[in-house]
């Protein structure tokens, strides 16, 4: 449901390099992250800019949508580096890939 509202807010143009909210960094190598860190920028940001205009709450939403994907792609990238790969790659896709890549 958020992320359906967040979307209906992008109608107005938006900009999602409009705020430069921080991005999660750890050090220690986890494949676990945190969003609570970016929730809390973003709670700050829309309580001293408030009220905040139409446009403006598009561009919050667009820069935090923008966070997130970096984040996940980030963290993404990082644990399919340090996965291993399977000594034999795949020659064919699983049953349910072939079936609907066959119609």
């Amino acid at each position: 449901m958020t992320v359906k509202l967040i979307e209906g807010i992008g109608e107005a143009p938006r900009d999602p390099k409009a705020i430069a909210f921080p991005v999660a960094q750890f050090q220690d190598g986890a494949p676990d992250f945190s969003f609570s860190g970016l929730k809390t920028a973003v709670s700050l940001y829309v309580r001293d800019h408030r009220p905040l205009a139409a446009p403006h709450v598009a561009d919050v939403c667009a820069s935090f949508q923008a966070t997130v994907v970096k984040m996940l792609v980030r963290k993404t990238i990082r644990a399919a580096r340090c996965t291993p790969r399977p000594a034999r790659p795949l020659s064919r896709p699983p049953a349910s890939s072939r079936i609907a890549w066959s119609r």
